[in-house]
């Protein structure tokens, strides 16, 4: 497990690369207890990039912050959807599920906003993609060693979920994204 108790120990360290790992900090989110905290981001400070996919509750696209140039997934939730499936619970679940955690194996939210017709989620960008279609797309069915490393990585966000009395309801290969290392995040929270 050595890659694993790298990025664990990155993380700890608040030397992690990507962005993933999240907390409160006097009710503004933070990566790691020893980061300083950051400034707010306004969605006037960022620039809409492209597309990442699209669900049953809206869209999630790549945006750039015009300042410093990290990038973030938006994901835009249809105020409309949200109330005609009855979902307005899970939604507000996700937001402070996601608020609650500090893993470096659980996708980070940076901000939300609040739009006329969609609710927004300002989240750590997974450019890697869905396990599942990696799996697929690279023929990683009966790899031992990916298999260890991905769920060690479920391991990992689940334990620090549980540790804040967190259930998880929903693991599936579609519900674990990849950021541009390979490194797994647990997302879909609602």
């Amino acid at each position: 497990m050595g890659p694993l108790e790298e990025i664990i120990k990155r993380a700890q360290a608040g030397e992690a690369r990507t962005s993933g790992i999240g907390g409160v900090n006097n009710g503004r989110l933070k990566s790691n207890p020893n980061d300083k905290p950051r400034d707010k981001i306004e969605r006037s400070q960022l620039t809409r990039i492209g597309l990442l996919g699209c669900g049953g509750f809206g869209t999630v696209e790549l945006w750039e912050h015009k300042k410093t140039k990290e990038t973030y997934a938006l994901k835009a939730l249809s105020k409309g959807y949200i109330v005609k499936t009855g979902m307005q619970e899970s939604v507000m679940n996700e937001k402070n599920i996601l608020m609650m955690t500090n893993s470096p194996f659980i996708i980070r939210l940076w901000e939300t906003y609040n739009g006329e017709k969609s609710l927004y989620f300002l989240l750590e960008p997974a450019l890697g993609g869905e396990l599942y279609a990696t799996y697929n797309r690279r023929g990683l069915h009966g790899s031992e060693k990916h298999a260890k490393f991905y769920v060690a990585g479920v391991i990992e966000g689940f334990q620090h979920m549980h540790d804040r009395r967190i259930i998880y309801r929903d693991l599936k290969p579609e519900n674990l994204l990849l950021n541009d290392l390979g490194q797994l995040k647990i997302t879909d929270m609602g």
